[in-house]
């Protein structure tokens, strides 16, 4: 279905795109969809930090920096959470 929606030029949101190709375990295209969520500034990214359909990739060794240099890149990150926290 997906690769349908995609050849007939059918909008999907990468973010929910990249949960779906992590459930099917394609985990390379489940990453590289979720750094073109943030290109396109989806706005499901606000949930990445927690979103527990998401842990395949946070704990994997492979694609843990991919996933936290995500996090900086949307300011979701340790760091940033705890700055803000402390205003």
């Amino acid at each position: 279905m997906m690769q349908e929606a995609e050849r007939a030029g059918v909008y999907t949101c990468p973010y929910e795109s990249a949960v779906t190709y992590l459930v099917l375990g394609e985990t390379d295209t489940s990453m590289a969809l979720l750094e073109k969520s943030v290109d396109k500034r989806s706005n499901c990214l606000i949930f990445l930090r927690g979103d527990p359909r998401f842990k395949p990739l946070r704990d994997d060794p492979r694609y843990k920096e991919r996933f936290a240099a995500v996090l900086v890149r949307i300011g979701l990150d340790d760091e940033a959470v705890r700055i803000r926290k402390g205003r």
